[in-house]
C-alpha cells in the first residue's frame, strides 16, 4: 500500500519554514512518523511525507492531496497542532472520501482520544506494529 504521512507542525513554526533558514528545532523531522514509515517500507509498503511546514498554505496542501495517489492517510500531532491536524483530516475526507485516515501521535495518545477529526481510527502509543497490522488487514 502507498501511505501518505502528514506532520502538521505549523502552529508555532509557520508555513514554509523549511525555506526560511530557521533553526533545526523548527524544522526537525518527527521521529515517530519516521520509525513507522521505516517499518512499513521494510515490509513492502510505500510511504511519503506531507510536511505542512514545507508548504506555503492550505491551498498547496489541498493541491497535493488532490494530485497524489495514496491508499491510506496517516498523521501524528502534538497538542499545539491538533486543530491543524483536524482541519487536514477534513480536507482529505472531502477530497478522497474512500481513503482510510489513521491518526496518532502525542496528542491523541496523551488525551486518550477515541476519535479525532475525520479519522477512521486512532492509535495510542507506539504505532510501528499497529500500523503494519492495520495495513495488512
Amino acid at each position: 500500500m502507498r501511505v501518505a504521512f502528514m506532520w502538521p507542525a505549523v502552529r508555532m513554526n509557520g508555513w514554509n519554514c523549511h525555506q526560511s533558514g530557521r533553526s533545526c528545532e523548527e524544522t526537525f523531522q518527527n521521529h515517530g512518523l519516521a520509525c513507522i514509515s521505516a517499518n512499513l517500507k521494510k515490509h513492502g509498503h510505500d510511504t511519503f511525507l506531507l510536511d505542512l511546514r514545507a508548504m506555503k498554505d492550505w491551498g498547496e496542501f489541498t493541491n497535493r492531496i488532490s494530485s497524489e495517489k495514496f491508499d491510506v492517510f496517516a498523521f501524528g500531532s502534538y497538542s499545539v497542532d491538533s486543530q491543524i491536524a483536524e482541519e487536514a483530516t477534513r480536507i482529505v475526507r472531502r477530497l478522497k472520501p474512500n481513503v482510510p485516515i489513521i491518526g496518532g501521535g502525542v496528542h491523541i495518545s496523551q488525551a486518550e482520544c477515541m476519535e479525532f477529526g475525520a479519522a477512521d481510527c486512532v492509535v495510542w502509543g507506539e504505532g510501528e506494529e499497529v500500523m503494519l497490522w492495520l495495513l495488512d488487514k
